[in-house]
């Protein structure tokens, strides 16, 4: 304080570029306030650190990219962003719908003609009952019942002629 007169703080440096520009003109508001007679008796020293401050945004200012290199950068970055919407509806797609199972021996199912040719019975045995062949052929052997007329018929023809 010289005289009495109270002075602004001046040359206060936020990291952050907007709340520096903020300061500035926080500070330049400040000293208009005064009026001449007192702006003139100023100490050499706050005019000093203001003009700092006020040089040291100046410098931020330029290190911050322009408009044009924002936009160019963001443009450059539209591919990509559409190739990774690709990919999420492609996964999205592909966890939507199961996948048809592939047609190969391991995973194929097995029809009646398979079971029955591979001789493994329809149920479950137990280790304690084996089958007899016999027991086997007669769970693989096919009733067909006709009628009485139908079966006469088929009595009459020879077994070579039915084979045909």
């Amino acid at each position: 304080m010289v005289g009495g007169t109270t002075w602004p703080v001046l040359g206060i440096q936020p990291l952050n570029h907007l709340e520096h520009a903020t300061q500035i003109i926080a500070e330049a508001t400040a000293l208009l306030e005064l009026d001449n007679t007192k702006r003139a008796k100023l100490p050499a020293q706050s005019l000093e650190a203001f003009l700092n401050s006020v040089i040291t945004l100046a410098k931020k200012t330029r290190e911050q990219p322009s408009a044009q290199e924002i936009l160019g950068k963001l443009n450059s970055l539209q591919p990509i962003a559409e190739d990774i919407n690709l990919i999420k509806i492609a996964v999205n797609n592909v966890l939507a719908s199961p996948a048809p199972m592939p047609p190969n021996a391991a995973t194929r199912i097995a029809s009646w003609a398979d079971v029955v040719r591979s001789g493994t019975p329809s149920y479950l045995s137990t280790p304690n009952s084996r089958a007899s062949t016999t027991a086997s052929a007669n769970d693989r052997e096919t009733v067909v019942k006709l009628d009485a007329n139908s079966a006469a018929v088929l009595r009459k023809i020879s077994p070579e002629d039915l084979r045909k």
